[in-house]
């Protein structure tokens, strides 16, 4: 290792230096084995100094009343810190977690969530990084505040919250899970630029979502100025919301789920790009005419699902189709295709 080499060193600092400005010292011994001894040049402010004293702590249905809480019904306070049985300990985590000797928390499979299905209120304390499976899922309150330390949104954990009309996600949030918002009545919605994983179904049947916006300095998503997401290396659509006005040029596939909110549309274009229209990819849409097409290689399954608003007029398909799947046409008043595949709706 040569002076001014650029190293991570932030835990083999804290784990071998006392507190202090180390600034520009050259001569710090980092014992990275018995037989290892490294120096380093430090460029920057170092804030070193002794092991935390704080368990890290997920509260969850089975040990909420350790931090003091007596119910998980109408206005809950959550804790950042308390004292149990002489151990002190900090919330790091809501909902059903498993925490390893380092500290480290996974969600177990078969985690349980519906924590605060009968909360009114939640106060999430800063230092609370993730927030779990299905935890607030079914939660009666109208607004939920996220502390900025959320590195974490799991699977499911705002489903079926049909109160809650905006979560305001904070700068510093890397990852949201599968279904996050299924079924909720949330209307607006911000993704900061730090998110760099959106799961699947992220707003399912979420049907008065009109409003997406993510931030422009986010590197992975986009929101082409349309109120939809946008994975931005790839042009994988995720989601349109209620008022998106086009699906962009460039996209190749529309995905499962893409559209479950309730979606009005006189024409909806499907570019020339695209060319898959997965299964259920339109489940809950209105729309009269549908234009485009004319890359189209494959209609999957239940592509226009059974809860279209009404038939749609017409659509006509290009000779380049390959296939058709099962009651995928079957909501369309008009098929227009010359080509020699045998189409039945």
């Amino acid at each position: 290792m040569q002076n001014n080499e650029e190293v991570e060193t932030t835990h083999l600092l804290r784990a071998s230096l006392g507190g202090g400005n180390w600034t520009g010292q050259l001569s710090i011994n980092i014992n990275l084995r018995d037989d290892i001894h490294e120096h380093i040049y430090i460029d920057d402010y170092c804030e070193c100094g002794a092991k935390d004293p704080y368990i890290p702590f997920a509260l969850s249905n089975a040990n909420y009343q350790m931090a003091g809480i007596n119910s998980l019904e109408g206005d809950v306070i959550i804790p950042e810190s308390f004292e149990y049985n002489g151990e002190m300990y900090r919330v790091k985590a809501i909902g059903d977690y498993v925490v390893d000797s380092e500290g480290n928390m996974y969600s177990p499979s078969g985690a349980e969530g519906n924590m605060f299905e009968n909360a009114t209120s939640v106060v999430i304390p800063e230092g609370v990084t993730k927030i779990g499976y299905g935890a607030f899922a079914d939660f009666k309150g109208e607004t939920i505040n996220l502390p900025n330390s959320i590195r974490t949104i799991e699977d499911m954990a705002f489903a079926f919250t049909l109160k809650i009309k905006t979560v305001a996600l904070p700068e510093g949030l890397e990852y949201i899970g599968n279904g996050a918002f299924t079924l909720s009545s949330i209307e607006e919605i911000y993704i900061p630029s730090t998110v760099n994983h959106i799961g699947e179904k992220l707003f399912f049947v979420a049907n008065n979502l009109d409003k997406i916006v993510i931030s422009e300095l986010n590197p992975i998503y986009s929101d082409n100025n349309d109120n939809l997401v946008l994975k931005v290396d790839t042009n994988e659509l995720m989601y349109i919301a209620g008022d998106t006005k086009a699906i962009p040029e460039g996209v190749k596939v529309i995905p499962e789920g893409v559209c479950y909110a309730h979606s009005t549309y006189d024409t909806l274009h499907i570019p020339d790009s695209v060319e898959v229209i997965k299964s259920d990819a339109f489940e809950v849409l209105t729309v009269q005419y549908i234009t485009g097409c004319e890359g189209l290689k494959r209609i999957e399954d239940d592509a226009f699902a059974d809860y279209v608003g009404y038939y749609v007029e017409d659509i006509t398909l290009p000779e380049s189709i390959e296939y058709v799947g099962n009651d995928s046409l079957h909501h369309f008043g008009n098929v227009n295709y010359d080509g020699s595949m045998n189409i039945t709706k």
